[in-house]
């Protein structure tokens, strides 16, 4: 009988073999480590999110951002007015009127309102004096008649002005030249801090409301335009956040008016029509800058 030696490193490949063979067949071993992860992939950059459309608000490829606009002239069939501005900080110094009418704004150093000029002509006719507090808003503005070229003056008398929380003209009360309280007047605002009423007092009580459109205020970017509408009170100097749809009158309709738009690229009115209570129209037409 014959007997077969096996070698050792024999035997050891054998085993080897086998051990291969379990593995593949069997379930894989625990790590002896834990298990490197993936890199993940290239993340997007934070610096151009992608930036989710509203579907209420129509967007503009070609004009991304509202342009920052202020009235440069505003014209109807008969009348020019013209208005000038600061080099900086939009601030209006000067409204010029086709009439002859010129107006200034005057201001101290670091901006705050400091005079009131009313021209006829080039002639001054009427000065106010502006009174400030520590905020810069102005609390009193006095007033006078001005003839013979400005060397004589004549006190008229005086109004002041009371704020609400967020610096809105709130009421405004008129004295004449011995302090008495001749007028008075409340405003009233909505969450946009849009006037929406206005209410009269003293010897009269009168209440105007207000209704707005949504687009762009022709004054919207001009400083101190709510106090300049005191001395120069026409419609459109209302027109701050957006724009006058129409004046209401309470008990005095025939005084109503009301207000069509037309409307440039950037959404501020290039034209106005105003309608009084017997259809009679007027047509303004506004240039920016």
């Amino acid at each position: 009988m014959k007997h077969f030696r096996i070698s050792l490193p024999a035997l050891l490949m054998i085993f080897l073999l086998f051990h291969v063979s379990c593995t593949k067949k069997g379930a894989s071993p625990a790590p002896d480590g834990p298990e490197k992860p993936t890199a993940p992939g290239t993340p997007p950059n934070p610096a151009s999110p992608t930036t989710p459309t509203n579907p209420t608000t129509p967007t503009n490829p070609t004009n991304p951002t509202k342009k920052v606009l202020i009235p440069q002239s505003i014209t109807t069939d008969n009348l020019k007015v013209e208005f000038k501005y600061s080099v900086t900080g939009n601030r209006l110094t000067e409204i010029r009127q086709s009439n002859g009418t010129r107006e200034m704004i005057l201001y101290h150093d670091n901006g705050f309102p400091k005079e009131y000029q009313r021209f006829l002509k080039d002639e001054l006719i009427y000065h106010v004096y502006y009174v400030t507090n520590a905020d810069g808003l102005v609390i009193k503005a006095i007033q006078y008649a001005v003839a013979s070229g400005g060397k004589a003056k004549t006190l008229l008398g005086n109004y002041q002005i009371s704020y609400g929380d967020h610096l809105e003209i709130k009421t405004i009360e008129w004295y004449d030249f011995t302090n008495m309280l001749t007028s008075s007047r409340e405003h009233k605002y909505n969450d946009d801090l849009q006037l929406i009423s206005s209410q009269s007092a003293v010897k009269t009580s009168t209440l105007q409301s207000f209704q707005y459109d949504g687009s762009e205020g022709i004054l919207k970017h001009v400083t101190h335009a709510q106090l300049i509408a005191i001395e120069h009170p026409a419609f459109y100097m209302l027109n701050q956040k957006s724009n006058l749809q129409s004046i209401k009158h309470e008990n005095h309709t025939t005084e109503d008016l009301r207000f069509e738009m037309q409307y440039n690229v950037d959404d501020y009115p290039s034209a106005i029509t105003q309608i009084n209570a017997a259809n009679n129209q007027k047509t303004f037409k506004i240039t920016y800058k």
